[in-house]
């Protein structure tokens, strides 16, 4: 789109194509003595006093990308801004009888029953920055039980408890047949496959030297299940990721009996906007984020699973120790020992709690800063106030050489390779 006065200036938008977008605009015929007092000045529009169908309605962004730089508005009744199409009016427009005020507004139409509904729900949804909801009864109860039940180790670890709905612990019907016949078919493929079989136990051998699981004394009714997730990475080819959402004879699953807990992850966008605002781009992630954090023993016997390292052992059954990836309540639990760790150290650390807070995306901290100073003064206290809760920060990465010769080689991120 460009202006009829001149292709100098124009603007490229993808646009949603309808028959009609609104009624006419303005509703009815203005005193075309009005554009006299807009004479001087070049308008986008010189018959806008005139009922007129809206070809194109901008959103905020295009509405924006059209102003004039600098910005150029003459108010009064109505106010005339300048784009590169020309100067716009908008506004009220003052009318002989002083009861009466008319404006320019354009009316978006309907295009089916439910319609008005579902335009006043959109615009909520994609106007309003930020809604507060009051949490809902659940939601206060996972607080009350992470307040109650959250400890802390000597080293500086967490030790949490899985949120159980109603606060009643389950008792899980057993699946051990489907969590044998799952291994079965596991075990068959890693004949097939040395090599997936080998990363395979090169991963729970991981779990296991770091303490992440440990061989069950006892056996469990209910098993997780587990399968492999491969992908380039520099860290871990494959993944081990387990099920709680596998039925039990009963037709229920763990998953069915956890709390999902409040929403505390910072929104995407706002982190995204605070890491464009400063010159410095500073970004790293939390190492294995779920297993930094330790679960209370008596809730262990819900996670335990089969497997053995040689296929010519038996099958023994594991238990994991930490909170584990795939359970509803996990990315809860997560993200509030994370701010019960600002809580518990953040005044030791200022400017890594507050970056913590507020530019924390799942395990991924994503930020910006007004100088590579402060980029490295960032850099110790995240590194510092992590580890003061038992979390490593890795794949460290700066838009500027300075600060990332700062970091470890080892804590650099890196592209991925081929294995």
């Amino acid at each position: 789109m460009s202006s009829r006065l001149g292709t100098q200036s124009s603007i490229t938008v993808d646009a949603i194509v309808t028959p009609k977008i609104s009624f006419d605009v303005p509703s009815v015929r203005l005193p075309k003595t009005l554009a006299n007092g807009f004479a001087h000045l070049e308008l986008a529009d010189d018959n806008f006093f005139l009922p007129s169908t809206i070809d194109i309605l901008l959103g905020v962004q295009a509405s924006l990308d059209i102003l004039s730089e600098p910005v150029d508005i003459i108010r009064g009744n109505p106010s005339a801004t300048k784009t590169i199409f020309g100067y716009v009016l908008s506004g009220n427009i003052d009318t002989p009888s002083p009861t009466t005020r008319r404006s320019f507004v354009t009316r978006v139409l309907p295009t089916d029953e439910n319609s008005v509904e579902n335009l006043l729900r959109k615009f909520w949804e994609l106007e309003e920055v930020e809604v507060k909801i009051p949490p809902s009864p659940e939601d206060q109860w996972c607080e009350q039980h992470f307040s109650a039940t959250i400890r802390r180790k000597s080293d500086g670890r967490y030790v949490a408890s899985l949120p159980f709905k109603d606060g009643q612990r389950p008792v899980l019907e057993s699946n051990r047949s489907v969590a044998r016949s799952r291994l079965s078919r596991l075990e068959n493929r890693f004949a097939r496959d040395p090599a997936h079989f080998a990363l395979y136990s090169r991963n729970l051998s991981d779990y296991l030297s770091q303490g992440h699981m440990v061989e069950s004394t006892t056996e469990a009714p209910y098993l997780l299940t587990h399968h492999g997730v491969t992908k380039e990475s520099t860290t871990s080819p494959l993944r081990v990721v387990f099920n709680p959402s596998e039925n039990s004879v009963s037709g229920k699953s763990l998953n069915d009996y956890l709390c999902t807990g409040p929403k505390l992850q910072s929104d995407i966008g706002n982190v995204t906007l605070a890491f464009r605002l400063q010159p410095v781009a500073l970004s790293c992630d939390v190492q294995g984020m779920y297993r930094a954090i330790e679960l209370i023993e008596s809730d262990r016997e819900f996670q335990h699973f089969l497997f053995r390292f040689s296929l010519n052992e038996p099958v023994r059954e594991w238990e994991l120790t930490t909170v584990t990836f795939g359970m509803t309540s996990s990315p809860y639990i997560a993200q509030r020992v994370l701010r019960q760790l600002i809580e518990d150290e953040g005044h030791r650390f200022p400017l890594g709690a507050t970056v913590l807070s507020r530019s924390c995306y799942v395990d991924n901290i994503v930020c910006s800063t007004s100088s590579t100073e402060e980029a490295l003064t960032l850099h110790h206290e995240l590194t510092k106030l992590l580890a003061a809760g038992g979390f490593i920060l890795r794949k460290w990465a700066s838009s500027h050489a300075e600060v990332s010769e700062a970091f470890l080689e080892e804590l650099k991120d890196r592209p991925p390779t081929r294995w």
